[in-house]
Parts: structure tokens; sequence; C-alpha cells
């Protein structure tokens, strides 16, 4: 579609209208008015320029205490389909974005239903840039775009959502096999500066030095800061790129 206010929206929209939707059903648009990031944040894409698409996925009665692993095989399913695409350094940025060679390229948001303890279904909005060059100057230096990766001539964004469907059912099929200690070593082998002396920020803004140790099983970040162990959620710890 050219445009929609967002895809994640739309879709489950149509979750309410056609039940059931086909697994793997994906909803485009050229130009979403108000894209949702992680954290309240928006979405900024040109028009046109980059590739803004949502996943309907059907759940096996998914525990709440699982949920998690709806991160974890989204991220590894982009993770592989940037490798399909480009031949740099890939990593996934805790707890979902895509970064090629230190810069994010791809972002993540999942919005699940839930019935009781169980998760039923997730919507999987997916924010790729492919053409954009040029972005928020406060952005700029840690964005990047396939167009920048030196990737030339015309890109199928409907190729690209294929991708991403194939890497995600094979994903989902090992969840369905429960194979999650599997699932999460193949994530945090790819987690962008693990093992890595960096500089972050505490929920106060305080910056410090610490070191990405791995993701546990609940989602949260386990790090190595002056010799102490230390887990850290979502809110509680920005980047500092």
């Amino acid at each position: 579609m050219n445009k929609t206010t967002s895809t994640n929206d739309y879709l489950k929209d149509l979750t309410a209208k056609f039940t059931p939707l086909p697994q793997f059903t994906a909803i485009m648009a050229k130009t979403q008015t108000h894209g949702r990031g992680q954290r309240g944040s928006i979405w900024e894409a040109e028009p046109g320029q980059n590739l803004t698409t949502s996943i309907y996925l059907k759940l096996n009665k998914l525990d709440i205490s699982n949920q998690f692993f709806l991160t974890v095989i989204s991220s590894l399913a982009l993770y592989d389909t940037m490798r399909h695409y480009v031949n740099k350094s890939v990593s996934i940025k805790w707890p979902n974005d895509i970064f090629i060679e230190k810069k994010k390229i791809c972002g993540l948001l999942i919005e699940s239903k839930v019935s009781g303890r169980e998760l039923t279904s997730a919507v999987l909005g997916v924010g790729l840039n492919i053409y954009q060059t040029v972005f928020p100057e406060d952005i700029q230096h840690k964005t990047t775009s396939f167009r920048q990766l030196s990737l030339q001539g015309d890109i199928s964004f409907i190729e690209v959502v294929e991708t991403i469907q194939a890497h995600l059912n094979h994903y989902y099929q090992l969840l369905l096999k429960s194979r999650h200690d599997d699932l999460l070593e193949q994530y945090n082998d790819k987690l962008f500066q693990k093992d890595e002396p960096a500089i972050y920020r505490s929920g106060n803004g305080q910056p410090f030095t610490g070191k990405i140790i791995a993701v546990d099983r609940d989602g949260l970040l386990h790090m190595l800061i002056d010799e102490q162990h230390i887990k850290f959620d979502l809110k509680d710890i920005t980047y500092q790129l």
C-alpha cells in the first residue's frame, strides 16, 4: 500500500476482521505517518526509500515466560536476512536492532496478543533502511542503509520480505521444538559489543564503562562492571554510540 498510519496497527486490525490469517502474512507501506519504534520512539523514514513491513505470527500456545524468545527468533531472522544481502559485519544490538559495521540498519517492534498465561499471536514490525542515504543529523553518524553499503541497482522489497519470512519460519520451527538453549546461544553469539569494553549510560544518564557478557532467557542484559556482574532491564541502560 502507499500510505498508512502504522503497518503494525493495520495488520492488527486485519487479524480482528479476518480470522485466522495465514501464517507470516505481511503488510508493506511506502509511507507510515505514525510508525513506532522501541520505548515509544518514532520510526523516521523517507517515503518509498525504506522497507516498512509488519508480519503476522500465529503462536502455538507459547507460555508467557518464554516471551523473550519472540525477540530472539525475530532478531535471528533479520540477522540472517542481512547476511544474505551484505557481506559485512552484522550484529544484534540488544534487544532487537540490527547493526552492520556498528551502524543501525534495521529496527523491530513486536506486539503480542495474550490470553491468560499464553501468547497466542504476534505482529512483528520491521523497519529496514534500503535506499535512504541522508538521515536526521542526530543519527546520521550511527545509521546506515543497503545503498550506503554499496548495494547497487533495484532491490525488491517483496524479495526482502520473503527472505525474512523464510528465516523466521526456520527459527519458529526451532522454538516449537523447545530449542530454547540453542536459540539463545545463537542470539548471544551475535550480540553487538559482546565482550568489548564500551561506554554506556545508566537510567539516570550517568556514563559508565562495562562489558556485555550475555542476555538471559528473560531478556535481561548481563554485564561486567568493575569486576561486578550486573543485570539490566531495557529501561535501565542506553548505549553510548
